[in-house]
């Protein structure tokens, strides 16, 4: 039988990558991974200030600028930073998740992974709407964060809402 040349060779869907289940970490790997990604954040955070507002600032200082520019300039600076330090943990949370396959520098360090219920990664939807979901409960619900020591699984209120979880890497089964 001739090949036609024509036709587009038939393509298989991607593997689809073994569920994993495992236990979940300590409060203290949780509350530590918390820690670290804060430090990131932070770090991104000043790192990001110092290379697209200080120029506002100094720019500012300039003896040629008259009152009203300066001001404008020091609103300016202040809420695009306030945009910033708003913007970059959750974003950071999706890209580090996304590139580090469901792991924050938190979690990687402490090894943990975030999978979906499942126990495979979760899409990009579902971490988006994770990443969205911690930031905002955090940001408005403080006190709310503290029920994941209470939960046997030890999820997060942002886990309930993007049905997903959090385990340790080493003890993760592949089923």
């Amino acid at each position: 039988m001739p090949i036609d040349p024509y036709t587009p060779p038939s393509a298989s869907p991607p593997p689809v990558p073994a569920p994993m289940d495992g236990e979940p970490p300590s409060n203290a790997n949780r509350f530590v991974a918390y820690l670290i990604d804060g430090l990131v954040y932070m770090l991104l955070n000043v790192g990001l200030v110092l290379v697209l507002v200080l120029p506002m600032a100094v720019m500012a200082e300039r003896p040629f600028m008259d009152e009203e520019l300066k001001q404008v300039l020091f609103i300016f600076g202040t809420l695009f930073w306030m945009v910033l330090a708003l913007m970059v943990p959750p974003s950071c949370d999706l890209l580090f998740q996304r590139v580090l396959l469901g792991e924050t520098p938190g979690h990687r360090a402490l090894g943990m992974v975030v999978v979906d219920m499942e126990g495979r990664p979760p899409s990009a939807a579902r971490l988006f709407g994770r990443a969205v979901a911690k930031h905002l409960t955090i940001a408005l619900f403080y006190i709310i964060t503290i029920s994941v020591f209470f939960d046997a699984k030890r999820r997060a209120p942002w886990d309930y809402i993007a049905g997903t979880r959090v385990i340790l890497r080493d003890s993760a089964i592949k089923t």
